[in-house]
């Protein structure tokens, strides 16, 4: 599903990268944007993606890269780095103004792991369900139809929040409490289509955990070619580094994400230790740089799978 809309500045807009150069800056010297900016652009292979960034009072608050679910958190530079690396002309960007309370759920997308696309509820699974989420205080965006009608739900630590600076609804975000209360009897009453992503509270805080591990052991190598009759299958890196990973991992054999530079994840591989490679190499034959496409290609952001 996609993110829900606040109230917008502009939609869709065709920007140039100095377009975008000057949109970053006017948005850091303006301390009443409290919003996000909505980019459609390309990854490394040419593929279609969204990144969002996230803003409150002139500073950037998170970048999150869209690809895939779940989204990861992106370096702040990776909107322009797609632009150049993949030579874009322009690309449409869309701003949205959102109320603090519900940005700060929307910061947290990276920790959902909870994923519904237009599932169908019965009037009594759907009450289970929200029951459950109060209790389990959940934080949570949602997309639901009942009886033709569809709108947008955000809720912040078991509770529904409204959209206090729009007095619009459609596939907005509601608008008041009484908008939310009397769309939850509609629905409580005839069950509806509902599309999900979040988590509880619990869940998200064992989740910000293993995304803390992760990037504390993230590390940015250069990529070493190993060619001849004896080039090993795997990729390796210096069993210095293999050792601190499988101690964070807690596991004996572990598997890598190959991050390219943009911020896009490229491939999770199999790793194995190397004697004396270098803190600084990640070593790979000349059919596995093929493979994963990597020609051309001198470092590249490397972390261990952790889920």
């Amino acid at each position: 599903m996609n993110l829900p809309k606040g109230n917008p500045l502009f939609e869709e807009e065709q920007l140039s990268s100095n377009d975008i150069r000057q949109l970053t800056s006017n948005l850091k010297n303006n301390k009443n944007f409290v919003g996000y900016i909505l980019y459609d652009l390309e990854d490394y292979s040419g593929s279609k993606c969204k990144v969002v960034v996230f803003y409150t009072e002139g500073l950037i608050k998170a970048t999150i890269d869209m690809s895939s679910y779940p989204f990861r958190m992106s370096q702040e530079n990776n909107v322009l780095n797609k632009f150049i690396y993949g030579k874009l002309k322009s690309v449409k960007v869309s701003a949205y103004l959102l109320p603090l309370r519900i940005l700060n759920v929307m910061l947290n997308i990276h920790l959902f792991r909870e994923n519904l696309k237009f599932a169908d509820f019965t009037k009594a699974k759907f009450n289970e369900f929200l029951t459950k989420m109060k209790k389990e205080s959940y934080y949570a965006i949602m997309e639901i139809s009942a009886r033709g009608t569809t709108h947008v739900l955000v809720m912040d630590n078991g509770e529904f929040v409204y959209n206090s600076l729009s007095d619009k609804c459609g596939l907005m975000i509601l608008t008041n409490e009484k908008a939310i209360d009397d769309f939850i009897s509609l629905v409580k009453n005839n069950g509806c289509k509902l599309s999900m992503m979040g988590a509880s509270k619990a869940d998200m805080e064992k989740t910000a955990q293993i995304v803390a591990r992760m990037q504390a052991c993230e590390a940015i190598l250069s990529i070493k070619p190993e060619s001849g009759i004896f080039a090993s299958k795997d990729v390796k890196v210096d069993e210095d580094i293999y050792k601190k990973w499988t101690t964070s991992n807690n596991k004996k054999e572990i598997e890598i994400e190959l991050v390219h530079f943009l911020g896009d994840p490229i491939a999770a591989v199999k790793c194995s230790p190397g004697k004396k490679l270098g803190a600084k190499y990640i070593v790979m034959s000349q059919d596995k740089i093929k493979q994963l496409n990597l020609q051309g290609i001198e470092k590249i952001l490397v972390r261990p799978v952790l889920w």
